[in-house]
């Protein structure tokens, strides 16, 4: 369902410069030790069915990504960016499963710490409240793959950075950054190696080269 591919330079800036922000901002009230070369490998994960080459701004929509009408015929709804989501959701869920130490925090980017309450049926008890914003929290035993759907179908493409932590509780040294691209179309991923990547979720391909 997934294809990995590699940025091109424009693409790999932009999306090092959203990492590199928010961890300047600080999102969980401390700085993140993140590992030496941790922009060394950014993958972009998009529908197997789009073609090999993508080379527009990572905020636009990919052209020839799959799509279908709605029941009503009056929308198109993007079923390729469902597609994507789905799979990523299912390999993150699957290796948090696996894991006990890994934690993945999600920013909920359209709600605001009052909030948090009436969230928390829509996502399992697992919001909790940061200086950076409102977060979905992903641990062992709490980790269904619709509910992390869901969580990361609420962060801004292009804005929004979710963190992938393999140190438990402490949650200061990121394994892998999760950045939505693409309007929704794709994901993109970004770790100190594609190693990284493959032996926390080793259902994702390895990335093709432009």
């Amino acid at each position: 369902m997934l294809r990995a591919l590699l940025p091109t330079c424009n693409q790999r800036h932009s999306v090092t410069n959203i990492v590199t922000d928010d961890i300047d901002r600080r999102p969980f009230g401390y700085a993140l030790s993140a590992p030496q070369g941790f922009e060394a490998s950014i993958e972009l994960l998009v529908h197997q069915a789009v073609h090999l080459q993508v080379d527009g701004d990572i905020s636009q929509a990919i052209p020839g990504t799959p799509t279908a009408p709605s029941m009503d015929g009056r929308s198109t709804l993007m079923t390729g960016a469902m597609a994507v989501g789905s799979s990523v959701a299912a390999s993150l869920s699957s290796a948090i499963s696996r894991n006990s130490s890994l934690r993945l925090l999600v920013p909920h980017a359209y709600a605001v710490p009052k909030e948090v309450d009436s969230l928390q049926d829509d996502f399992d008890e697992n919001v909790a409240v940061f200086p950076g914003g409102v977060y979905v929290m992903f641990k062992s035993g709490r980790t269904e793959a619709e509910t992390v759907r869901r969580a990361l179908a609420s962060m801004i493409g292009c804005y929004s950075v979710a963190w992938l932590f393999d140190d438990a509780d402490a949650m200061s040294s990121p394994v892998i950054a999760i950045v939505p691209v693409f309007d929704g179309d794709g994901i993109a991923m970004m770790s100190s190696s594609t190693t990284v990547v493959r032996e926390l979720l080793p259902d994702i391909s390895l990335p093709i080269v432009h």
